[in-house]
């Protein structure tokens, strides 16, 4: 039983590291030319800013749930406390 529960979460981390990596990728190439829209064209960081609230706002939503379970699934190491 202890195994079918590990092989859920490992599916659930994967599935949702799947979503993650593309989103959160996304939204750092997005955040470097946002950052410089800011200061140089305005009209294109206003162009810009619903989808940079989006990514941002999807990318919280994914990353919560999957660093607890990585945190849970991991073993605590005694070394480093």
């Amino acid at each position: 039983m202890e195994f079918l529960v590990n092989a859920i979460k490992i599916l659930i981390m994967s599935i949702l590291s799947i979503f993650y990596y593309p989103i959160n990728s996304a939204f750092l190439f997005l955040q470097k030319h946002y950052r410089d829209w800011q200061v140089n064209d305005r009209v294109s960081f206003y162009l810009a800013t619903p989808l940079y609230f989006l990514l941002f706002l999807v990318t919280s939503i994914l990353s919560i749930p999957l660093e607890r379970m990585g945190e849970a699934y991991h073993p605590p190491l005694g070394g480093f406390r």
